[in-house]
């Protein structure tokens, strides 16, 4: 199918209003780019719930804590569009740092609570309100009525949906389980960074998490927490940052098995100098 390419506002947001008048439900796929099979099953799954749907592709630099990390992202943008050329999407908007940030770059600081300052956000202070920003004005330029978010990024797409009650926007926040390459290491843009034997111990990772939801019938929720991180933290081959236990309600940590409540083991890990993150619901 054709894929309409914008690169500015104005545009997007004539051919927008033109669609909402006619009574089309607009989709939105917010992504960085680097896109993979993820990012894919995003596109086929937001199409059951809207008629148009539109892929950003935008690198947004108030999301990176360590300006390293941002010069380290990979950018793709042909093979990108490629990828969307041969997938059910309507347009793809690629704006620039002006587009996004037109009185020069910035971030918000969001009041959110405690849920935003734990996990990513005490080892990446500063992450969310970038990553709350950048998804803010497009939710603005774009003005989707449903987004559609992976749950690799958990936290994040917990944050997002806690942003847009707050805001009042119409927009409905919805999210999809994380895709896996065959040997179930979690489908990231960061994978590409990996060397071949670094694919290969950071899918140990998502072994010993589908083990974590075994134990969960045997362990309470910190000692579940310590043999995950026995059996996962070998430092110089997969350092852990955190792994944590926590309520998929706000993100708290876990004193005892609640029946009513629903538990998710959530991690960042470094493997060959690559920041991975992984997850797995507990219940």
């Amino acid at each position: 199918m054709s894929l309409l390419h914008f690169t500015h506002p104005a545009p997007m947001g004539q051919w927008i209003q033109a669609l909402k008048h006619a009574g089309k439900r607009i989709g939105f796929v917010p992504t960085m780019g680097a896109l993979h099979e993820g990012h894919i099953s995003l596109v086929h799954n937001a199409l059951e719930h809207c008629d148009v749907l539109i892929v950003s592709i935008f690198v947004n630099p108030t999301q990176f804590n360590d300006p390293k990390d941002l010069l380290k992202y990979p950018k793709t943008l042909p093979s990108d569009v490629e990828m969307l050329l041969k997938c059910p999407c309507n347009a793809v908007f690629v704006p620039t740092i002006s587009d996004i940030y037109p009185e020069g770059q910035f971030k918000d600081e969001w009041e959110l609570g405690p849920s935003k300052d734990v996990l990513e956000g005490e080892f990446r202070p500063g992450h969310f309100d970038g990553v709350l920003t950048v998804v803010s004005r497009l939710f603005e330029l774009v003005k989707p009525d449903y987004a559609f978010f992976g749950e690799k990024d958990f936290q994040q797409q917990y944050l997002i949906k806690k942003m847009a009650e707050k805001e009042g926007n119409q927009v409905k926040v919805l999210s999809f389980p994380t895709i896996r390459e065959s040997n179930g290491l979690a489908m990231s843009s960061r994978n590409r960074r990996l060397q071949s034997d670094d694919m290969i111990v950071a899918a140990g990772i998502y072994k010993i998490l589908l083990q974590m939801k075994v134990q969960r019938k045997n362990l309470g929720p910190q000692e579940l927490e310590e043999w995950g991180n026995k059996n996962l933290n070998r430092p110089g081959i997969i350092d852990i940052e955190y792994l944590k236990v926590v309520k998929t309600s706000d993100l708290s940590s876990v004193e005892i098995w609640e029946e009513n409540e629903g538990h998710i083991a959530l991690l960042a890990a470094w493997v060959g100098g690559v920041r991975l993150l992984d997850n797995i619901f507990l219940d």
